[in-house]
């Protein structure tokens, strides 16, 4: 297994040479470009000026693209090679040489074990979070979306109207538990591919929940209570993003569409109409300008979306006053709205593995080879976790909510290479994925004062889990379903799996698995799962919250849009980059709607 540590120990520092060497090379470019106006700003005008190239600013830019002259703004570069192999997820999501790191102010009810500061990493890069997560795709519950419908006011939120949306840039290639769901539910033929991961352990798992007394499911369609396998964003062992799916393959050839990394815009520029006609950017720190005939949209992600609003003057008016920015608008729910999922992790250790259900790599170079054939196989095309289970808690079901699941728990193998024992290291992500409390992103005003513009060391990130009670009582009684999954159904005990995590110090002394202990175990180790959504949230004209109507437009502000994670109202009970995608695509057909309406008239 030395090859194995060979290979896997100089990943990191690639990731930060090759990150190092696209920002140097696209500087000499750019400054190739921009010499000629003798440090003087360059104005450049496009139809559609798309701030943000994450997830969901990629497919915006891409589909807006197909018919019009857009800019796509992105404060990183090009993903590194390294992130399109789902294996090696976990040298990417937190490096810091292609991701963002936030820190939070002081939490005080999750995490404190970690000192209570919340590191928030987000992809600094094309397709952003999503080029380096963990590829888990998941659309969420039907009911998410009629509850966004209900939220709203608007019913072409509703999960019937929504699925037109999803088929139409979806390419969904996977095997189904339920077959014949597949023509209500998917289709082929959409830029991004969908699959599903079919791993060894499923019939194990799928068993547990037999013994337990569950379904099993597809986790997308029409996803309800069960057991279901993980569907991914992976095509032929690789990562599939947004950046990958629309703008990749087109940036070269695409005339309408042009994308400029390394570019941190500072303010959206309003006139005296209270309409957006442009922005200000750096690019490589060189100052800038672009006008928008059409419209500015803004995709920078749930922490920085309301912070360039505010640095623009939008947003509560006691925070403008504060940072001495002029008030364009007073929306108060700026920053607003902070939601998030909430997980533990229960670590476990089978401890007779069977090799069948639990299988490891035993060659290195056997599973290199095999990846880097053209049709990629083996143990390294693999996601690193599921399946999966949503599972409708007590608290659910007395809301008349049992169709809507609020607990999602994930498999994971963390023992992929072959040591030469039995024991494999195994864990569960207990997740609270609909949670009652509520945070904010805040504007911190004195550092803004003395000059400071990296959203960084301006977003007061204060997550406020477990704020709520009844989200500690959900949370323990996902971790003891989860404990009945490992330790009470027939395959897993087979492997002699037993809980082996350890209790935390603050914890000692505590009757051991009471809800007492586990109220303790979440304060210590409990996480921010970093699905954040909803701090620009859509809403009814009327609620004080509402900062954006249900096609994205900002209240009061002409031109301006924000699509992205920002303007959900919740979170979907599952990972969000299906949802953020989804609501992406909603908004790019709406805008095409809207201008050719507009054109025709």
């Amino acid at each position: 297994m030395r090859l194995a540590s060979f290979v896997l120990a100089s990943i990191s520092l690639l990731v930060q040479q090759d990150a190092e060497k696209y920002k140097q090379d696209d500087y000499l470019r750019t400054k190739a470009e921009l010499d000629p106006d003798l440090s003087l700003p360059r104005v450049k005008t496009y139809d559609f000026i798309v701030v943000g190239g994450g997830t969901a600013g990629c497919l915006v830019a891409g589909r807006l693209s197909e018919h019009h002259n857009v800019l796509l703004l992105e404060s990183g570069g090009t993903p590194v090679p390294t992130t399109a192999n789902p294996f090696l997820n976990e040298f990417v999501a937190t490096n810091p040489a292609i991701n963002n790191i936030f820190e939070s102010v002081p939490q005080f009810n999750f995490d404190q074990e970690g000192g209570g500061i919340v590191k928030s990493h987000t992809g600094r890069m094309l397709g952003g979070s999503g080029s380096h997560n963990g590829n888990f795709y998941n659309r969420g519950s039907p009911r998410d979306y009629d509850n966004y419908a209900l939220l709203t006011g608007d019913p072409t939120w509703r999960y019937e109207t929504v699925l037109n949306h999803f088929k139409s840039y979806e390419n969904f290639i996977g095997d189904l538990i339920q077959e014949d769901s597949r023509n209500e539910f998917y289709a082929t033929g959409g830029l991004l591919t969908v699959n599903t991961d079919m791993p060894p352990i499923l019939p194990a798992w799928f068993q547990a929940a037999a013994e337990l007394g569950y379904p099993t499911g597809d986790p997308n369609g029409n996803q309800t209570e069960s057991f279901t396998p993980a569907a991914m964003s992976v095509e032929n062992g690789e990562r599939e993003s947004t950046y990958t799916a629309f703008i990749k393959p087109f940036e070269s050839t695409r005339t309408s569409l042009t994308v400029m990394r390394y570019s941190e815009v500072e303010q959206i520029l309003i006139n005296e109409r209270k309409a957006a006609y442009g922005v200000i950017y750096k690019r490589h720190g060189i100052p800038q300008i672009a006008h928008a005939l059409k419209e500015v949209i803004v995709s920078a992600g749930t922490i920085s979306s309301p912070l360039l609003l505010m640095k623009s003057g939008i947003g509560p008016e006691a925070a403008l006053n504060a940072a001495g920015i002029p008030v364009e608008i007073n929306l108060p729910g700026v920053g607003k709205n902070l939601r998030d999922h909430s997980a533990v992790v229960l670590r476990f250790t089978a401890q007779n593995a069977n090799p069948a259900l639990l299988p490891r790599i035993t060659d290195m170079e056997a599973a290199i080879a095999a990846y880097q054939e053209a049709n990629r196989t083996g143990f390294l095309t693999r996601l690193d976790v599921g399946p999966q289970a949503f599972i409708s808690s007590s608290r659910a079901k007395a809301n008349g909510e049992a169709n809507w699941p609020d607990h999602q728990i994930v498999f994971a193998q963390h023992g992929l290479i072959d040591d030469g024992t039995t024991n494999v290291a195994l864990a569960l992500q207990i997740i609270l994925n609909r949670a009652e409390s509520v945070g904010e992103i805040g504007f911190n005003s004195t550092n803004y004062l003395n000059g400071e513009r990296d959203d960084k060391n301006l977003a007061l990130i204060d997550f406020k889990l477990f704020t709520v009670l009844s989200d500690m009582e959900v949370m323990i009684e996902g971790i003891r379903l989860g404990l009945q999954i490992m330790e009470n159904t027939t395959s897993f005990q087979q492997m002699n799996v037993a809980y082996t995590e350890s209790t935390p110090e603050a914890c000692q002394g505590i009757p051991y698995r009471s809800n007492q202990y586990w109220m303790c175990y979440v304060q210590q180790r409990g996480y921010s799962w970093l699905h954040i959504v909803g701090t620009c949230s859509m809403g009814l004209p009327g609620n004080p919250m509402t900062v954006v109507d249900s096609h994205y437009k900002v209240l009061g502000i002409a031109g301006l849009r924000v699509i992205d994670a920002s303007v959900m109202p919740r979170t979907t009970n599952a990972n969000l980059n299906g949802g953020v995608i989804l609501v992406a695509e909603k908004g790019a057909q709406m805008i095409l709607e809207e201008h050719n309406e507009a054109k025709k008239n």
